[in-house]
This record gives structure tokens, C-alpha cells and sequence, in this order.
């Protein structure tokens, strides 16, 4: 067979690269947080916690495969062509459908490897009882068709792109509509195997949308919203209730789909490879589309100005700016935005008004870190950023010029995101936020001040990472990790002591202080964003120095 040499390429290549092991790393820690956390809150008899463990730790596993497994193939393609070795396949006897065909199976055998880490953890929930035969068989189809799919919407978008960063984000989004897709999909074929009103009566009393695709999660059902099959002091309650008779056929029919859907994408991703594998020149029919939508049109001068202004203060600013992707990307984010907000405006479903403003929030910033994650790396890989450093240039203002270009691409979104949510909040448009909370000013800052900290923030420790780490990958997890998971772990531990010991010596209650600017923990949050930007500025700076930057690799 003319695919095991690529078999066997792929096995000696991918054993090399230490997201191999970091990705079996992930998995497991990420289940073994959630089953730390479910012991933690429940206090419920062995067959019940094992029922309900079960539940949070699939849950767990399904959210891993789904942003964990599309970035495995997301560049297996994409590499190959800016490293000039995808055209060498195709001088062998190797077809596009045999390529894929390799690639495909190597990168699901790394991804089974995630799932052998976690099976220990997984096992947990059937000493403790609970758990029966058909719940884990369909837990199990379920995840062999998020998998599959997964692998699949990384390897579609390596076919499209040639650029890694790109790549890797059309990856993350191909998955995110077959993930939307399928939870819509898995509620239709269960209407159809057990009845609606069997259906419904299983879920329970919520019928918000996801608890129709609950059973996706872990084959038992929840109710309420996502965050219900976490702990309740993180975000809500596990309800588990009976797998009927009718849900292993429903898996099943889920992972037959999803097994046509991904022949049939092979085949198109495969005729998209036999026309890319030689790098052509782009054609006038595409070099006149791109000047008809990016070529700039009105106030030509203001830009041209703005732009020679920038070039001449600061060149590094300059070079995160000028590019027409740039300005795209600065405007898309805006316009996501916008149209997120009208959409949930005009629908009549106010009742999560809270919960979509803090996903987008929180959308807004996994986005500003990818930029400053990625900042630097073209530099790195072209040669610019030795050019850079012996320029008249002090590492201060490279520093504060790429600082200040990501503040810019990101300023028109995060404004428009804060100016809907003070006006919805002063606005008294709906009250939304915790009902403790009568301030109108307070309610406010309770969002705009760790959202203030977080633009702020973000670009210096992301910028941090993206010169020490040499896998992109790695830089984006760390600077979300710092920048935001570490303070609101902090703040959350840290910030009640803080108060009881404030108070134990002064008498003074810090919430009392603090309502109309936000909690205190909000304010130690933030303080927290700060030092630790502080921190990143400093060794940020004593590095580029003394050139201790690591190069990277393709």
C-alpha cells in the first residue's frame, strides 16, 4: 500500500514534537480538575456520585477532543507546503486521497493516545457504581464522532490555507460548526428513536438548547445551561437522570453520519490538494479580487498619513498595522461584536443577557491573546527580528510599538463591547446581573473594570510568551492561562482572606468600600492582570537585551 510511507514519516515526525505529549498531558489534567471539583461539592451516597461523576468527567473529555483534537491537523498540510516537501510526496506513487488517508490515521492515533491518558481518571466512576454498560457504549460512540469529526474540520482547514495562524483559527471555527451541527442533529434523532414526549420527560424540566443536546455530553442528560454539568460553586448543578433504550441508537446513528460526512469532505479535500501542491503564482482573476475588496477606497490621504505618521514614530507599530489582514481582522472583531449583540437584541431571549456578555468577553480576549501569541513569530521565522534589534531602535520602543498595535487592532471591539454593556446595564434595559447588586455604577464596573484590565494586560504577558515559547500553541495556552485563569484563581482564594484580615485589623469591610467600583475581588483581579504584565514587561525586556529569544521552528 503506497499510504504506510507516509505512515510511517508521520510516526517518526510527530514522535518528535512535544505537542504529542503535552496534548495527552491536557486531557488527563483536565479531567482530573473536574473530578477534584465534583468530590469537593457533592455530598451524595457512592452510586449517585458515580452516576454524576461520570456525567462531568465526559463532559470534560468531549469539550478537550473538540478544542484539543482540530488543532492536530489543523497544520499537517499547510506545513508541508511552506516547507516545499508536499510537492516531493507527489513525485512517489502517493494519490491526495492517500495522503490525507495517512495523515488522518496518525493524527487519530495521537489523539487516542488523549484518551488512554484519561481512561484511568475515567475509570473512577464505575467503582464508585452508578454507571451501566449502555451509558458508557454510547458516551463511547459519542466521542469516536466528535473525534472523527474534529480531526476532520483540522484537516479541511490545512487544505485551505497555507498559513499556520489561519490555519489553526479556520480549524478551531470548521469545528465549532460541526460541534453546533451535531447538537442539533443528536436531539432530532432522539425525537425520532425514543418519541418527543419520551425525549423531553428525560431531560427535565429545561428547555433551553442545551439541555436538548444534553445527552451529547455524557448519554445521561442535564439540565439548565453548560456550565451545569460542573460543580455548583463554579457554575451550576449536575442532574443525571436515565439512559433510555433508544440512545444507543441514536450514537450510533450519530457515528455512521459522521462517517459519510468525512468521506465526503475527504474527497473534496483531496481534490483541493491535487490543485494546491504546486505553488502557482496567484492569477490576475485573484490578484483583481483582492484590490477590489482590500484595496483601500475612501479618505486615502487621511490613511496615508496615519499610516507615515505611525511608520515614522514607532516601525514596529507600523508593521502590525499596514498590512490589509490587519485591518480586516481590526474591523471583523467589531463587527462580530456588533452583530452577536443585535442578534441576541432582537430575539426574545433576554434571560442569559449576562452569560452571552461574558462569553464574548471572553471570546474577545482567547482573540487578543492569539494576536499577541502570535506576535513576533513572522519576524522570528523570516529574519526580521535580528533586523530589528540592531536598528536604531531601544528594546523599549519595540516593545511598547507592538504593545501599542495590538491595543489598536483590538480598541473598536472592545469599546463597542463595553459601550452595549453599560448601556444595557444604565440603561435599565434588563436586570441582568446578580441581584445583589442595586448600583447601577457598581453593576457596571463589576464588567468593565476586569474587561479594562484584560485589554490592558493581555498584550504584554501574550508578548512574553511569544518570544520564550517555540510552539505557538504553547505561547496562546500560557497567555491565557497567566492572564486570565491565574488571577481569577487568585482572586477567587486569595481576595476573602484579604478581606477578613483587612477587616480583623482595621474593622473596616472592603465590599463596603468597593460596591460602587465593583467586589473586592474584582479589584484584586484586576491588580493581579496588572502585576503580572509588570512582571512580563520586565523579563520581556531583559531578554530582547540580551537576545534571549528562542527561534522558530517550521
Amino acid at each position: 500500500m503506497t499510504v504506510l510511507p507516509v505512515i510511517e514519516r508521520e510516526l517518526r515526525a510527530e514522535a518528535r514534537h512535544d505537542f504529542t505529549y503535552w496534548l495527552r498531558l491536557a486531557g488527563a489534567s483536565a479531567l482530573l480538575v473536574v473530578f477534584v471539583l465534583t468530590l469537593a461539592d457533592q455530598r451524595l451516597s457512592a452510586p449517585q456520585l458515580g452516576a454524576i461523576l461520570f456525567g462531568n468527567l465526559h463532559t470534560a473529555l468531549v469539550f478537550a477532543i473538540w478544542m484539543l483534537v482540530p488543532l492536530l491537523t489543523a497544520d499537517c498540510i499547510s506545513r508541508e507546503r511552506r516547507e516545499g516537501t508536499l510537492g516531493l510526496l507527489f513525485l512517489t506513487r502517493l494519490t491526495p486521497l492517500g495522503v490525507l488517508s495517512g495523515k488522518l490515521f496518525i493524527h487519530g492515533l495521537r489523539a487516542t493516545t488523549m484518551f488512554l491518558a484519561t481512561l484511568p481518571i475515567l475509570a473512577l466512576p464505575f467503582l464508585l457504581g452508578g454507571v451501566n454498560g449502555r451509558q458508557v457504549v454510547t458516551a463511547v460512540l459519542y466521542d469516536a464522532s466528535s473525534v472523527l469529526l474534529a480531526l476532520t474540520a483540522g484537516l479541511v482547514a490545512s487544505c485551505f490555507s497555507k498559513v499556520g495562524m489561519r490555519a489553526l483559527f479556520a480549524a478551531e471555527l470548521i469545528a465549532a460548526v460541526f460541534f453546533w451541527q451535531m447538537a442539533k442533529a443528536i436531539p432530532f434523532a432522539a425525537g425520532l428513536a425514543v418519541g418527543q414526549t419520551a425525549y423531553w420527560n428525560a431531560l427535565g424540566w429545561s428547555f433551553s438548547a442545551y439541555s436538548r443536546s444534553a445527552v451529547y455530553y455524557s448519554g445521561l442528560g442535564f439540565g439548565g445551561e453548560i456550565l451545569a454539568a460542573l460543580p455548583s460553586f463554579i457554575g451550576g448543578g449536575s442532574m443525571a437522570v436515565s439512559v433510555m433504550q433508544g440512545w444507543i441508537v441514536v450514537a450510533l446513528e450519530i457515528f455512521l453520519g459522521s462517517l459519510v460526512l468525512i468521506l465526503l469532505l475527504a474527497l473534496v479535500a483531496a481534490y483541493r490538494l491535487g490543485r494546491i501542491w504546486r505553488d502557482d503564482p496567484p492569477s490576475a482573476r485573484r490578484l483583481r479580487v483582492e484590490r477590489m475588496l482590500f484595496a483601500p477606497r475612501f479618505w486615502k490621504p487621511v490613511l496615508r498619513g496615519r499610516m507615515s505618521r505611525t511608520l515614522d514614530r514607532n516601525p514596529v507599530g507600523w508593521l502590525e498595522q499596514h498590512s490589509a489582514g490587519a485591518r480586516v481582522t481590526k474591523w471583523a472583531w467589531c463587527l462580530f461584536i456588533i452583530t452577536a449583540e443585535s442578534a441576541l437584541l432582537l430575539s426574545n431571549n433576554w434571560h442569559n443577557l449576562a452569560t452571552v456578555q461574558y462569553g464574548l468577553a471572553a471570546l474577545l480576549a482567547a482573540g487578543l491573546a492569539f494576536s499577541a501569541a502570535a506576535s513576533f513569530r513572522r519576524e522570528r521565522e523570516n529574519g526580521v527580528m535580528e533586523l530589528l534589534l540592531v536598528a536604531p531602535l531601544r528594546v523599549g520602543q519595540i516593545i511598547f510599538g507592538r504593545v501599542r498595535g495590538l491595543w489598536s487592532q483590538f480598541l473598536p471591539a472592545t469599546l463597542a463591547l463595553t459601550g452595549i454593556c453599560v448601556y444595557l446595564l444604565v440603561g435599565r434595559v434588563r436586570e441582568y446581573l446578580y441581584g445583589g447588586w442595586t448600583s447601577d455604577q457598581g453593576r457596571a464596573a463589576l464588567f468593565v473594570i476586569p474587561l479594562a484590565s484584560t485589554f490592558l494586560t493581555l498584550p504584554a504577558i501574550g508578548l512574553y510568551f511569544s518570544l520564550s515559547r517555540r510552539r505557538f500553541l504553547s505561547a496562546w495556552a500560557l497567555a491565557l492561562v497567566v492572564g486570565l485563569l491565574l488571577p481569577h484563581l487568585l482572586a477567587a482564594r486569595m481576595a476573602p482572606i484579604v478581606e477578613v484580615y483587612l477587616y480583623s485589623l482595621t474593622g473596616i469591610q472592603l465590599g463596603q468600600i468597593f460596591v460602587p467600583f465593583g467586589t473586592a475581588g474584582t479589584l484584586f483581579r484586576s491588580a493581579t492582570q496588572l502585576f503580572l504584565a509588570a512582571v512580563a514587561l520586565f523579563l520581556l525586556h531583559r531578554n530582547l537585551c540580551f537576545r534571549r529569544f528562542i527561534f522558530v521552528l517550521p
